[in-house]
């Protein structure tokens, strides 16, 4: 007989990731508001197109880890501050 797999890690997983690409979406476009800067000038500076950062910020799709990298070092944040994640 084949165990079922553990809903509520299955439920607390999705929830921890939902939360983490809110996090992110909504830093992007906070930290990018506050420079003061388009959608478009914040594509350029870490090379990838208008769409991208625009699904960032919907939270469509998430940056890779280099795009991670360069909007953390273009905003002068660091990639956990990026993240949304809690201090230790």
């Amino acid at each position: 007989m084949m165990n079922k797999p553990n809903e509520k890690y299955n439920q607390t997983t999705t929830n921890e990731r939902f939360t983490a690409v809110s996090n992110i979406a909504e830093n992007i476009k906070d930290f990018r508001l506050s420079k003061g800067i388009s959608q478009k000038v914040l594509a350029d500076a870490v090379g990838v197109s208008q769409k991208a950062v625009d699904y960032w910020e919907r939270g469509v799709n998430e940056p890779k880890a280099t795009y991670i990298l360069r909007l953390a070092n273009f905003f002068d944040v660091s990639c956990d501050e990026l993240l949304g994640r809690n201090p230790f």
